[in-house]
């Protein structure tokens, strides 16, 4: 019997996510659902989706469904295509904070089909369905938070995700967001205030690799990272303070009488933070 996925925000993710499905499963049939059906039919008239909708009618024939809208929205377009799919069905989303969007869904559960939290670690600063890739996936870690779903539905969702190319890790929803602070929501608003910092102040006719590399994700949506930081405020200004204490060694070194043994001290810390992330990129 032929498969159907419904994907809820059809963009960079959801559309890599339709990709990928594609690229995998040629016969698996991909329903896209948004607000704007002009995008959905350009969608569709790339081969992403077979079909686009702006409702949820149809959610009934769905096996599985990704809500890929801002995290945000997220909760509530859950509950949405539950409410018309068939009780066997699974949900996941690829939003990048899990606790708050979780605790939401396991107070008030959604209709018939079951929840299960997911973010897969993968995307750019790009937007948009025309940016998909089918192979976004491959290798990237997907972090699944089962919460107190059924177990069979988690690992229906793991397959999801393994079927896709994911290096898939179980995490309960509040460590997920702690980890990702660091690694994630920090260094967004390290390269923002990077960009801001030198942007008005430097000629950028002399920046090269160093400062695109460290500013690159910078140029994602605004809107976007303010709902994600609202959403993990606590451990993102955790995080923060860190940092902040890290900067304020630099600091210190460089006024200070310590012949810059503190800097020092620091660069060979992140020499070897930065080794050990690549030794771990290296076995995706």
């Amino acid at each position: 019997m032929t498969r159907t996925v419904g994907i809820v925000g059809v963009g960079l993710i959801g559309g890599s996510v339709a990709a990928a499905v594609k690229s995998r499963e040629p016969s698996t049939r991909v329903v896209g659902f948004g607000r704007d059906a002009a995008r959905l039919e350009a969608c569709r008239s790339v081969g992403l989706i077979d079909e686009g909708r702006t409702d949820f009618g149809g959610a009934e024939d769905l096996d599985v469904a990704v809500v890929a809208t801002p995290v945000d929205r997220i909760a509530a377009d859950v509950r949405s295509v539950a409410a018309a799919c068939r009780g066997d069905a699974v949900l996941t989303d690829a939003g990048s904070v899990k606790a708050s969007i979780v605790a939401d869904l396991e107070a008030d559960p959604p209709e018939r089909a079951t929840f299960v939290g997911a973010h897969p670690l993968a995307g750019s600063a790009k937007q948009g369905f025309e940016h998909a890739e089918s192979d976004l996936f491959d290798g990237r870690p997907c972090v699944v938070t089962p919460g107190a779903a059924p177990r069979q539905a988690v690992d229906r969702v793991v397959a999801f995700w393994r079927g896709l190319g994911a290096d898939v890790v179980e995490l309960d929803p509040q460590g997920h967001d702690d980890a990702l602070a660091f690694t994630s929501h920090l260094p967004h608003l390290v390269a923002a205030a990077l960009a801001a910092t030198a942007g008005p102040r430097a000629d950028l006719r002399l920046a090269s690799t160093g400062f695109g590399d460290t500013t690159r994700i910078a140029g994602g949506d605004p809107a976007l990272w303010l709902e994600i930081v609202r959403s993990n405020r606590d451990a993102v200004i955790d995080a923060l303070h860190a940092f902040h204490d890290h900067c304020g060694r630099v600091i210190a070194s460089i006024d200070g009488e310590d012949d810059l043994a503190g800097l020092a001290a620091l660069l060979e810390e992140g020499r070897s933070a930065r080794r050990a992330f690549e030794s771990l990129a290296g076995r995706r």
